[in-house]
């Protein structure tokens, strides 16, 4: 009987504070989710907390030399399996079984709420804060030019051709990607592109190489930034000439841009204005494939007469960066396709996953003159 008594003292304690702990990360995300649209809001949470609190997470988790990420991910997933554990295990003992299962959920629940809650403060803000579009003018959204389209396409092609032949490659022509040089070069990747736009003299810190890969392939990414550690991690088992203008991406939503369509617009930007030959050959081969899909589908005899004049070097990389992904178009790959663009479009981005094709009118409106 004592020890019935004693159990059901603690559990009654540990539910209170269970309840307790989960009204108080409901409020937050309920707070999150009614200001962030709130004009001028998101911009000063941005400024006062977000962003100097992913910054002093980046220079903290930045002295380990693996991906915290990944670490992250591991200690969560071991933790859930540990609690599925210790709850059967727990309930199975228990004098109380409802009440000690109930307990465990709530004890799950709260860990997730607060997770979920310090991601909507931490970065999920910054979709609503103003954006590269609103600070420079180069608007997102324009009515399409096929012949502006054309030329800024034609343009790309012209510079990837010339940097395709000085960029290194093996004895069969493929892209050798130093990963190392790559990775050193990426703290100081956006300082001549910040001499135009002061906007982007942010701390750049160096990214974090992703030891499962092959995983994040199989999901479809080839890079993420993790708020919770500050780090811009990248897939280094995608094609070598689409890592530095991964980092560069990567890199743009670690100086505090979320939209996706900016990054890939910013990244660009970063790449071509670099002085780095892999870089520059990299970010012309990025804006490329945005470009000629969008021409493909807007102009395709223009499309075909492009496309019949890569390079060989540039034709090998296409046909390694669509051989590459082949091997990973699956069902697993579309649901995380799936579960991302709804994420994205739970963030006020509408284009969702179509958001990284969208860079083609900022790079349009940018290079048309």
């Amino acid at each position: 009987m004592r020890a019935y008594m004693k159990e059901r003292r603690r559990l009654n304690a540990m539910l209170k504070i269970d309840a307790i702990l989960l009204a108080v990360f409901a409020v937050s995300i309920a707070a999150y989710y009614l200001l962030r649209a709130r004009p001028g809001f998101a911009d000063e949470v941005c400024r006062v907390f977000s962003a100097p609190t992913r910054a002093m997470l980046g220079r903290f988790w930045g002295i380990v030399p693996f991906s915290a990420t990944e670490l992250f991910y591991i200690v969560c997933i071991l933790f859930v399996i540990f609690h599925v554990i210790y709850t059967i295990v727990r309930v199975r003992r228990s004098f109380m079984r409802l009440r000690q299962f109930l307990h465990r959920v709530l004890v799950l629940l709260a860990a997730a709420s607060f997770l979920w809650s310090l991601y909507g403060w931490l970065w999920g803000v910054e979709y609503y804060a103003r954006g590269f579009s609103d600070e420079t003018g180069i608007p997102t959204a324009a009515p399409a030019n096929v012949e502006e389209l054309f030329k800024v396409t034609a343009g790309f092609l012209a510079a990837a051709n010339a940097l395709s032949s000085e960029v290194p490659r093996d004895k069969d022509g493929h892209f050798v990607c130093d990963t190392d040089a790559i990775f050193d070069k990426a703290p100081t990747l956006y300082d001549n592109l910040a001499e135009y736009f002061p906007n982007l003299a942010g701390e750049c810190r160096r990214p974090k190489p992703m030891m499962f890969s092959k995983v994040m392939s199989a999901m479809g990414f080839t890079g993420v930034y993790f708020a919770y550690t500050g780090e811009s991690n990248i897939n280094v088992d995608i094609p070598g000439c689409f890592i530095p203008s991964t980092v560069a991406h990567e890199l743009a939503h670690q100086l505090g841009y979320a939209s996706e369509q900016e990054c890939n617009f910013i990244g660009i930007l970063a790449c071509i204005s670099s002085g780095d030959t892999s870089y520059s050959y990299s970010g012309y081969l990025c804006g490329l494939v945005y470009l000629m899909n969008a021409l493909y589908s807007s102009d395709y005899e223009a499309w075909s007469y492009l496309r019949e004049n890569f390079s060989p070097e540039l034709e090998t990389d296409w046909r390694d960066n669509s051989a590459y992904w082949e091997k990973y178009d699956s069902p697993v790959d579309t649901f995380f396709e799936n579960l991302y663009d709804g994420y994205l479009k739970g963030n006020g981005q509408s284009l969702g996953i179509y958001s990284y094709d969208a860079c083609v009118t900022m790079l349009v409106e940018y290079f048309k003159a």
